[in-house]
């Protein structure tokens, strides 16, 4: 059987899902999505949902501007659950001044930001005994988006266009003819398509050496705990980030804390939670600075994997040589929060736009060859 579309979206977690939405957005009414095996299966499903617009760099800040303006869009157009809890950032002594330097570029992009002293910090999160608090960068607008939520509204809106969606569908084949894209094989079918874009997450280097490419990506292994009520924990606690002296963010499901601590390289696929790892290393941490929750029952443990870049920025756009290739991979720990970006960027590339071009040329598979020079900047 074949079938002959405008575009193939590889990957049906929610970067592929914005991708293909986006697509039809923008007029395509023949793409197709493949997903060899659910939707949201992937790095999504354990995602914590956060979305954040204080980040650390600018870059960072404006994607996530275009993103947060999208996922209110959602929330308001069709009631995808978002919380709006806020985010509080805190850091040591050492670093008030970049913290200051930081509040100073929120402020400039136009993020409502507060820059709170270690007294301030203390009563927003009075369980938190880190001795050296210099100062909490707060964001009101920040909170947790429903991330399998969305993929289906994405799913739904990019359907009512023309779109359609495959699950259990494993890409088995890539045919490049010419130095252009030709055709994409499955189990059971054949998609004739000028278009093909790797959206396939922590299976990203597969796809790619389907056209022969070798993706210069890691993936890591990355725990979410979770505890028995605590006193001091409650429900409209803004999402908080211990940047130093060891990374550490803290969430809360009524009084029920959840964290998030450390992450290892891994080899697999396998998403297989290791709590003995994570007592080990950041036990003793955990109670000089969160005293309460280190010695909380726990009552789950999740583990979900991230995927990296070797130089830790995405993968994105196409690729010199591949006519018809996009790459929308590698977003690490960011992929639901910069999602909606993700997708208009990648659309932009194939559509040739050029409204996100300097977005994304930093951000180009063609960095990581031996003579690419890049000549602009990325922070």
């Amino acid at each position: 059987m074949f079938e002959i579309v405008d575009a193939v979206v590889i990957g049906g977690g929610i970067i592929g899902m914005s991708t293909l939405y986006h697509l039809t957005k923008k007029g395509m009414r023949n793409p197709v999505l493949l997903e060899m095996d659910n939707l949201g299966g992937g790095s999504t499903r354990y995602t914590a949902g956060w979305v954040m617009l204080q980040l650390g760099t600018e870059l960072e800040m404006q994607w996530s501007k275009i993103s947060y303006a999208e996922f209110m869009f959602l929330r308001e157009e069709y009631k995808i659950n978002f919380e709006q809890k806020g985010s509080l950032i805190i850091n040591t002594h050492d670093f008030i001044e970049s913290e200051k330097a930081l509040f100073s570029l929120q402020t400039s992009l136009g993020i409502p930001t507060e820059l709170l002293s270690p007294e301030q910090v203390r009563k927003l999160a009075p369980f938190i005994k880190l001795r050296e608090i210099g100062s909490g960068r707060y964001c009101g607008l920040d909170g947790v988006i429903d991330a399998q939520a969305a993929i289906q509204q994405y799913k739904m809106l990019a359907e009512l266009s023309g779109a359609k969606v495959y699950e259990q569908s494993r890409v088995l084949g890539i045919t490049v003819s010419s130095d252009k894209i030709t055709s994409v094989k499955t189990s059971d079918k054949t998609f004739y398509t000028p278009i093909v874009v790797n959206a396939a997450g922590f299976y990203a280097d597969q796809v790619a050496r389907l056209v022969g490419l070798e993706l210069p990506i890691k993936l890591d292994l990355r725990h979410s705990v979770f505890t028995e009520p605590i006193e001091s924990i409650y429900d409209e606690m803004p999402l908080l980030q211990v940047v130093n002296p060891i990374e550490l963010y803290i969430g809360s499901h009524g009084k029920r804390a959840d964290y998030t601590i450390g992450s290892f390289a891994i080899e697999s696929y396998e998403q297989k939670p290791q709590l003995d790892w994570i007592v080990d290393r950041y036990y003793e941490y955990l109670v000089d600075c969160v005293p309460e929750i280190a010695r909380a029952r726990i009552t789950r443990v999740e583990a979900g994997i991230r995927v990296f870049s070797v130089d830790g920025k995405p993968i994105i756009g196409p690729v010199e040589g591949i006519e018809g290739y996009f790459n929308n991979c590698a977003w690490g720990g960011t992929g639901v929060m910069h999602a909606p970006f993700a997708g208009q960027a990648i659309v932009d590339a194939i559509l040739g736009e050029q409204k996100f071009t300097q977005d994304i040329e930093p951000l180009l598979f063609d960095r990581f060859k031996p003579n690419f020079v890049f000549k602009g900047n990325y922070p």
